[in-house]
């Protein structure tokens, strides 16, 4: 009898950040045992407590159950996480799927101009309230400022179908690649600013993913800055420099 393959999404919903995904795939692998599975490039987060562990325990038990089952891992610590969590299982490091895009030459632009804002305000965040006002406040009155997300809402509200999502991700596209400097903390807001050249500053969520992600793949971007220390100082002179720089004229690493 032939093998199937089947392959579950990548992103950031392995573990007990986004757990309703942890259950869907739990119950895919138990149902089918001996099939081959790949999961595209993944970062783990299970939460630090007794509820975590437990969480964990149940995927390693059904995980290992079929060692057909390849996980990807898109930064260093999340594979090493895997390889210590999944030793029955195979683990591959690769970057998320979407560093792989160069589309530089078709968003080039010479008219950038205005910073915008791609910062999250849900779980992941790990700006305080305070924190978030104050930097949006100190860009708004020294600079014209977008305010945006690369999260658009909820599937069953956002009007994305399979047939329109590559126009919605273009819309995307083409806003950032109408400013000088993007500020997120979002990891595909960064990820998106690298692959259509625009300069991007980037700030820690609550977990690893970012940093992870920027330390191991883009950290020679001379356009993409990852601010270790999260201050409006610190942000500011980021962008100043940033400003600076004719990414024009830079050619991707």
């Amino acid at each position: 009898m032939k093998k199937r393959i089947s392959f579950f999404q990548g992103g950031g919903n392995f573990g007990t950040l986004y757990l309703k995904y942890e259950r869907i795939r739990r119950v895919a692998v138990s149902k089918f045992p001996f099939n081959i599975m790949i999961l595209f490039p993944q970062s783990i987060s299970f939460e630090d407590s007794k509820f975590g562990q437990k969480q964990l325990n149940k995927s390693k038990k059904i995980y290992s159950q079929n060692t057909n089952f390849i996980l990807t891992a898109r930064e260093p610590k999340s594979y090493d996480l895997m390889k210590k969590c999944f030793p029955d299982n195979k683990v591959i490091l690769t970057p998320d799927i979407v560093i792989s895009l160069n589309l530089t030459e078709q968003y080039r632009r010479n008219n950038r101009n205005g910073i915008i804002t791609m910062l999250r305000e849900d779980v992941e965040q790990k700006l305080d309230k305070t924190q978030f006002e104050k930097i949006i406040k100190e860009l708004t009155d020294k600079f014209e400022v977008t305010i945006s997300d690369t999260h658009i809402g909820k599937e069953k509200d956002s009007g994305i179908t399979y047939e329109n999502r590559q126009h919605y991700l273009e819309i995307k596209w083409d806003e950032i690649a109408q400013h000088e400097v993007v500020l997120t903390d979002r990891l595909h807001g960064m990820i998106f600013s690298y692959i259509i050249g625009t300069p991007c500053i980037v700030l820690a969520n609550d977990n690893h993913k970012i940093e992870e992600t920027y330390k191991h793949w883009l950290n020679n971007a001379i356009y993409i800055r990852f601010i270790e220390k999260t201050t409006v100082e610190n942000i500011l002179d980021a962008i100043n420099e940033l400003k600076q720089i004719n990414i024009l004229r830079q050619s991707r690493v």
